[in-house]
């Protein structure tokens, strides 16, 4: 179902943020406003207005701190959070090391952190163990009595965040009597920006210590401990309850339970991971996945990092051409024929033909040449 966008990435994400409006994260009104401003598709105008929202609003919080209004000031500043947040999202190029999602990150952090101190009960930010390391966390009691209590240990998916936590479950079950333990894992947020940790498929090496973490907090009942993992987290969560008995309880919400669901691969690609041929499947996944930014890129024929228009019959016929992006040329669909003896590239198919991507960062050096009726994508004037 719609919501304010065609692009069905870019719809999602609005309908994210506007999610959080139930717990101060969002107004409906600002969020219809910055997308009747925003061309579907168009990434830098994505970023350009909801950076603009957020800094507006940030702006209204520093006024209202100034003048010591301070519910005025902790409500635009979760909202400043969100929005700036939202802004980032599409920069995906390289995320890690480009400087302007690194600032719009460091302030969705910045401003959520300035916004936790004004609440009523403000949380406690924690690091825990782990490894050599720690992980970012945030604590949320129910209240200040001794008595136990039961608690949530939550974490996120793909591109979920720490402070998202807050208004996935922490706002609502603090409310309710319980205490919330959010963190962020390898591969998340700030662990995977700063310590280049990268997600584990052993997610419960990651949760056992942090049951030990919450276990040794005062007031948290140790026989009332629920693991609640969100999106690719649900699977994640899953995954580690089942080799951490001390949990009484595991939810997967809105759970993602096969990543091929998320980005699509060549049928031949699933089978050589079946097969444990990650020589020859890996390069073609890292392939596809520069080209893919988990949105439609191809969606209106245009590509979702430069904005040229993509040629007529790019992608034209492929049944998932909504979820391709375009570059220049078609990184899924050009293919070389080379025999295997004469390509430099170690990746093949059952037809013998080199299926290394032509626009990845180590493309292929054959000749490039089509498959029989699929015409050469070209740059359109």
């Amino acid at each position: 179902m719609k919501f304010l966008f065609d692009d069905p990435a870019f719809d999602y994400q609005a309908l994210r943020a506007a999610g959080y409006a139930d717990f101060g994260g969002a107004q409906l009104g600002e969020i219809i406003a910055v997308a009747s401003r925003i061309p579907g598709g168009d990434t830098d105008a994505w970023r350009r207005e909801w950076t603009a929202l957020a800094e507006r609003v940030h702006g209204l919080a520093t006024a209202a701190l100034a003048q010591h209004r301070t519910l005025d000031a902790r409500a635009a500043l979760l909202r400043a959070h969100t929005y700036y947040r939202t802004a980032e999202f599409f920069l995906r190029d390289d995320p890690l090391h480009d400087p302007e999602a690194a600032r719009l990150m460091r302030l969705s952090k910045e401003t959520f952190a300035e916004a936790a101190g004004l609440m009523e009960r403000p949380p406690e930010f924690v690091r825990i163990p782990y490894g050599d390391g720690s992980l970012p966390g945030y604590f949320y009691r129910a209240d200040d009595s001794a008595g136990p209590r039961p608690t949530l240990i939550h974490h996120g998916g793909i591109d979920s965040t720490l402070e998202e936590g807050y208004f996935f479950i922490a706002a609502a079950a603090q409310a309710r009597g319980y205490h919330v333990l959010c963190f962020e894992g390898p591969g998340q947020g700030s662990v995977l920006r700063e310590q280049g940790l990268t997600f584990r498929p052993d997610w419960e090496e990651v949760v056992t210590p942090v049951v030990d973490f919450a276990l040794a907090r005062p007031g948290v009942d140790p026989e009332r401990v629920t693991l609640v993992g969100t999106s690719l987290g649900g699977l994640l969560a899953v995954r580690a309850a089942a080799f951490e008995h001390r949990l009484a309880g595991c939810v997967a919400h809105d759970a993602v339970w096969q990543l091929g669901d998320v980005v699509w691969l060549p049928p031949f690609v699933h089978e050589w991971v079946e097969q444990g041929c990650d020589d020859f499947a890996n390069p073609v996944m890292y392939g596809i996945a520069v080209q893919q930014t988990f949105r439609a890129g191809c969606c209106g024929r245009r590509c979702g990092r430069s904005g040229r228009r993509a040629p007529p019959n790019c992608c034209a016929g492929c049944p998932r051409s909504a979820s391709r992006t375009w570059s220049g040329r078609c990184a899924v669909r050009s293919w070389c024929s080379t025999p295997r003896r004469t390509c430099s590239s170690p990746v093949w198919n059952t037809r013998r033909r080199c299926t290394r991507a032509w626009a990845a960062p180590r493309p292929c050096t054959c000749s490039p040449r089509t498959r029989a009726g699929e015409p050469t994508a070209t740059p359109a004037p």
